[in-house]
């Protein structure tokens, strides 16, 4: 029988950590006797910058230490000034954390615990050497570094929707899941109800973002156009006419990025998150939600316990998928992105008790309330995900070395 790489002995630090607990995410697979926690998994985190020196952020000699792989071709100097920014890099060092923190100390207590932490990181930026924010480059470069069953993080972009609200990102993500690669996409803090937007309102918003002096849509052009091979795929991106072409393709399919929204320790959705109240499954953009305030993670130089919204969110969902592939990955095998979709959003694999953390009833947000659909009881998908390979279900592919 296969072992975990590695199995903590010591006991979680539940007060701001309580997804791990039984009664609410359910999502401490220590015990599962297999790779359970991201080993073989690289994880590509999009940002701008990040410190990766705090001490919890456990690098172990079997793996490499993060790598920065987009821009490239850096001095020493430039690139201490992307990964080891202090306070800077304070949103890229809470994201690691969750998903990477691993205490080594010999206290009896984790003070902070990762998901996933043997999980391979991959830094991409989202800023280039000249300041410039370039997401499309940096998705492109998490693309071709990755493999199918790997995960790519985004909790960056316009602060009032999800990042796939850009077309370039949008068929990018489209890409990637072709490829069986896992695109998590924090949603956004505002009030935001995604399935109340209007194709005008979508429309507006790629005629007034700029980059790199042009507008969103002059991205995609150059995106429609870009004569780089990605990860030898046949992009067959879709040619808009224009803007509102987009929108409505916006409004009426999903990237297939995994999108996630923030929920807060009081069983509701929180007040500056954005949700969408679309009853149809197959289109609503939010995927899936997880604790989205206080949580426990590092800091540029310390331990932290307030770190959340949408981002924290995003982070948990990603540490999860890791440790889901990384299961995968110990028999052979790979998720494919239509059977982890499933697994993440089917009912039955929710929570449905009233007395859980998390709700599947009537949430009230902003003055109205919100349908938000079960959240996922996590170590039940993974030992649905044992069962399945074991007994042959579909969904889960050879794995690709």
């Amino acid at each position: 029988m296969l072992e975990a790489a590695y199995i903590t002995t010591k006991p979680i630090n539940h007060d701001n950590q309580e997804y791990f607990d039984s009664d609410k995410m359910d999502i401490d697979f220590s015990p599962l006797t297999i790779p359970c926690r991201g080993e073989g998994i690289t994880v590509v985190d999009i940002q701008a910058k990040w410190h990766i020196d705090n001490s919890e952020l456990h690098w172990p000699t079997s793996l490499p230490s993060p790598t920065l792989i987009f821009p490239s071709g850096l001095t020493i100097t430039q690139l201490s000034d992307y990964i080891t920014a202090g306070s800077l890099g304070n949103h890229g060092s809470k994201v690691l954390g969750v998903i990477k923190a691993e205490d080594t100390s010999p206290i009896a207590i984790d003070t902070c615990k990762g998901i996933a932490p043997n999980t391979n990181i991959l830094l991409s930026s989202m800023i280039n050497i000249n300041n410039d924010y370039v997401h499309e480059s940096a998705l492109i470069e998490a693309i071709n570094n990755t493999k199918a069953g790997d995960v790519i993080l985004i909790t960056n972009g316009p602060q009032y929707f999800p990042l796939d609200i850009q077309p370039a990102i949008f068929q990018l993500v489209k890409l990637s899941r072709q490829l069986h690669t896992n695109v998590v996409i924090s949603a956004g803090n505002s009030n935001t109800d995604l399935f109340n937007q209007t194709i005008v309102s979508v429309a507006d918003i790629m005629d007034t973002t700029t980059l790199n002096g042009t507008t969103y849509w002059g991205v995609y052009d150059w995106l429609l156009n870009l004569e780089t091979t990605i990860r030898n795929s046949d992009r067959s991106f879709e040619d808009y006419t224009n803007e509102n072409s987009f929108a409505q393709d916006y409004l009426e399919n999903r990237s297939r990025a995994i999108v996630v929204g923030a929920i807060s320790a009081g069983n509701v959705v929180k007040n500056n998150t954005i949700h969408d109240s679309n009853p149809d499954l197959k289109t609503r953009k939010i995927s899936v939600f997880a604790q989205g305030e206080n949580i426990t993670t590092t800091n540029y130089n310390s331990i932290i316990d307030d770190f959340g919204y949408t981002s924290g969110a995003a982070s948990i969902i990603a540490g999860i998928i890791a440790s889901f592939q990384s299961i995968a990955r110990s028999k052979g095998k790979y998720i494919n992105s239509d059977k982890l979709w499933s697994l993440l959003t089917r009912a039955k694999r929710t929570t449905s008790s009233t007395t859980n953390f998390y709700l599947t009833t009537k949430v009230t947000k902003a003055g109205s309330t919100t349908r938000i659909g079960g959240v996922p009881i996590y170590k039940n998908i993974a030992q649905q995900i044992i069962y399945d390979i074991d007994h042959d279900i579909r969904g889960y592919n050879d794995m690709i070395s």
